[in-house]
């Protein structure tokens, strides 16, 4: 008789505990059902006062978008713009060129001419201070020294 009233004490123990253990679950199950419907209550708050900033901050974003995309147009228009600019002066610089490149060589000739006939001039008559140096030169060893 030992052993039966041995086994029925365990199983009583058991039972409790088990018992104590679905109510310390139950408990903990409305526990967390309560937190649940507060971080409910808590997000729909907060979503009542992002929602009107959230669709502002989408309107102003969708602003600078359209800005960039007319940013873009601009400077692919400037772009194609700087682009026939530069062929167009590139075409007059290229024609101008050929227009102008006898009257161009006709100038420098003349130009030629004229600073040779100048400077022949200048040669022509040997001033008194060039006949000075040239003895001079030869007085001090003309150019036997020089290599």
């Amino acid at each position: 008789m030992g052993t039966d009233t041995t086994v029925v004490a365990w199983l009583v123990v058991i039972g409790i505990c088990s018992l104590m253990q679905l109510v310390a679950t139950v408990v903990l199950a409305g526990i967390v059902w309560r937190r649940w419907h507060q971080v409910e209550d808590v997000l729909r708050e907060l979503r009542a006062e992002v929602s009107p900033r959230a669709a502002r901050f989408d309107r102003v974003i969708s602003d600078v978008e359209e800005i960039i995309g007319r940013l873009r147009r601009v400077d692919d228009q400037v772009r194609h713009s700087l682009d026939g600019a530069a062929s167009a002066l590139t075409e007059v610089g290229r024609h101008v060129r050929a227009r102008f490149w006898p009257l161009v060589g006709a100038l420098s000739a003349v130009r030629a001419i004229v600073s040779t006939v100048t400077h022949r001039k200048a040669a022509s008559y040997p001033r008194l201070q060039d006949r000075d140096d040239q003895a001079r030169f030869v007085y001090e060893g003309g150019t036997g020294h020089v290599r």
